[in-house]
């Protein structure tokens, strides 16, 4: 069964990607009023898919607390693109090697999801999605990641598991949708990416026949 449905996922992300539709469905209000037309640095992430107790799972990690834009958030494994980095699916594999430890040789590449800005950090981030055949064994680099959360696909796909709240951003109300992964707050890039994952997911493994396939 796993099988089946990473190769229909494969086969489904050679079609159209349903983009910026999908991804804003979990921006905060403020988002669209955030500048995008500055210069960007380029950077890979990873959803790394494994098999687990008879589903899925991907690893997320918990930033480090720092004087920065993306201090203590959750996060993808990625980091910017090298100079040395042929294109920025190398960028993604190495930094997901690098950050948690698991050995890019072994990922599979499964294809990309859209690429999306982030203007507080002035990152242009492509999603890479990639399958692991083992369980992990996970060894978080130390000054970069605080923790691996675990997460089965089937937790994101329950709509029970991600809501909305109201925050004060620059003296206003904005709303912010998140997803609620082992009572980690999980928004922004990330949620936003996680998004059209899903869209892709439940598109991947409908029940209709797709002659685009064939």
């Amino acid at each position: 069964m796993l099988e089946n449905n990473l190769e229909n996922l494969k086969k489904r992300l050679l079609l159209p990607l349903p983009g910026k539709e999908a991804q804003f469905k979990m921006a905060p209000s403020y988002r669209p009023s955030l500048e995008e037309n500055e210069p960007h640095l380029i950077a890979g992430v990873t959803i790394l898919l494994y098999p687990k107790e008879n589903e899925l799972y991907f690893p997320l990690i918990v930033r480090p607390e720092y004087n920065g834009a993306h201090s203590g958030q959750i996060s993808f494994p990625g980091g910017k693109k090298d100079e040395g980095d042929r294109n920025v699916i190398i960028t993604a594999l190495r930094e997901c090697e690098e950050e948690i430890g698991v050995d890019a040789s072994k990922m599979i590449v499964l294809g990309s999801l859209t690429n999306l800005i982030i203007p507080v950090s002035r990152f242009d981030v492509y999603p890479l999605i990639a399958w692991y055949s083992a369980i992990p064994t996970f060894k978080p680099q130390e000054n970069e990641v605080v923790s691996i959360i675990e997460v089965p696909l089937n937790l994101i796909l329950d709509d029970k598991n991600s809501g909305e709240k109201t925050v004060e951003y620059k003296g206003r109300e904005e709303t912010v949708p998140f997803f609620d992964i082992y009572n980690h707050f999980v928004w922004g890039a990330t949620a936003m990416i996680l998004s059209e994952f899903i869209q892709i997911w439940r598109e991947s493994t409908s029940s209709y026949s797709d002659t685009r396939f064939l």
